[in-house]
């Protein structure tokens, strides 16, 4: 599926993303997640991912999430035979007909998962999170299947997981970032039984640390624990004082 994203996804130009910032390529994940081909590894892929984790429902802002939920949800009928409902989020409410914001089966008092093809800054995800939380809906977690640059740990206050990042497609180098002494603010990138941490060291210069973690996708509190170990080693050796 890796190689897939590179291949057919990615394209190569100027473009601005719905952040508005500006990029020299644009991954469009539709051209994978709608096809014959692509669409059963996205499904498979993002059940692995979040296989530990208990939801009833998937789904997310349309139009990116709707083909990676749709995928779920025939990777589940189709590898576990279980039960998964889909869930769209609207970009607004319907002014017509039930006049709703969030279509399918109801979910209120579900436990959901909301997912994306690709999140850059957290912002459209955030929005679903809200839309699903305002009908009544407990989430447990946001995954995507790209995450642009170094994925964070966290969006909001819910754990992210994302089954590829730029690093993993080849596509960037992580940047240097401020750090402020918490583990939330380290840029994480993740993969099942992988995990790099970036941390910088004295000046400018941003010392990586990568490590391989066995038994599937890490958990929260695990890389909370290297995170914290990272941190204090990058600060011992910049001769921060740091114990």
């Amino acid at each position: 599926m890796r190689q897939h994203i590179i291949d057919d996804a990615v394209v190569r130009r100027r473009v601005t993303l719905a952040c508005n910032e500006e990029s020299d390529f644009y991954i469009d994940m539709r051209r994978v997640a709608l096809g014959w081909y692509g669409a059963p590894l996205v499904g498979r892929v993002m059940l692995e991912l979040v296989k530990d984790l208990e939801f009833e429902a998937v789904g997310g802002l349309t139009l990116g999430a709707d083909p990676v939920a749709l995928a779920m949800l025939h990777a589940v009928a189709a590898v576990r035979g279980a039960p998964l409902d889909v869930f769209v989020v609207r970009k607004e409410s319907k002014d017509h007909g039930m006049q709703h914001r969030v279509e399918g089966p109801s979910i209120s008092g579900k436990r959901v998962l909301v997912v994306d093809d690709v999140i850059t800054t957290g912002r459209s995800v955030l929005e679903a999170v809200d839309a699903v939380r305002a009908v009544g809906a407990v989430v447990v977690a946001v995954a995507s299947v790209v995450r642009r640059g170094t994925a964070h740990l966290v969006v909001g206050e819910l754990e992210h997981r994302t089954a590829f990042t730029l690093l993993d497609l080849g596509l960037e180098a992580p940047p240097v970032v401020e750090h402020h002494w918490s583990w939330e603010d380290m840029q994480i990138s993740a993969a099942p039984g992988r995990v790099m941490l970036v941390c910088p060291g004295a000046g400018d210069v941003c010392e990586r640390y990568g490590e391989r973690i066995e038994g599937g996708y890490p958990s929260l509190g695990l890389f909370k624990e290297r995170a914290e170990a990272h941190i204090r080693k990058a600060h011992r050796e910049a001769g921060n004082g740091v114990k």
